[in-house]
């Protein structure tokens, strides 16, 4: 069972990720959502790093980093999930983490190459497990979530920033 979790199988906060995800299974979600990402960071440049769309807002380069925590977050509870681990997770401050993960010596390349490592384990993980283990469920920050459910927060998620970074920061859509 690899298609589109539905609510219930994640809190209602990340609907808007789930939506965004823009395939059925998990894996396709999260392979197609990629091809988007290199596509979007492709169009930007190491000097694009350092801007932010306003005082105090997120550099893309905050952002891009923020993207790699967050997927690894995400993965490491569907690995505990996955695993039959039944303890609470704690949920992640990603503004403490922004402001404490110093980027200004970073170029985005390398920020951009440390995410796509991260979503290759992503991949190679939700491409080791078995429909069963797809639908074991864990409790995070409060909230239930499936083992699949988090592959489709992972790349909504990543879909929803770059939305953010043409929005607000105004690069353009690919």
């Amino acid at each position: 069972m690899t298609e589109r979790p539905i609510p219930g199988e994640f809190m209602a906060y990340y609907q808007k990720y789930v939506d965004l995800a823009p395939a059925e299974t998990c894996l396709a979600t999260l392979e197609i959502s990629w091809e988007h990402a290199k596509k979007f960071f492709a169009q930007l440049s190491d000097a694009d790093g350092d801007t932010a769309y306003a005082a105090g807002k997120w550099t893309v380069k905050q952002m891009l980093l923020h993207l790699a925590d967050a997927e690894r977050i995400f993965l490491y509870r569907a690995l505990r999930f996955a695993r039959k681990d039944t303890r609470e997770l704690s949920g992640f401050d990603e503004n403490s983490y922004a402001e404490a993960a110093e980027v200004s010596h970073r170029t985005l390349t390398d920020l951009f190459a440390e995410w796509q490592t991260t979503r290759q384990a992503s991949i190679a993980f939700f491409g080791g497990l078995d429909p069963v283990a797809l639908t074991r469920r864990g409790s995070a920050n409060g909230g239930l979530s499936s083992v699949r459910a988090l592959a489709f927060i992972i790349a909504g998620h990543g879909e929803h920033h770059i939305s953010v970074l043409i929005a607000r920061y105004g690069f353009g859509a690919v």
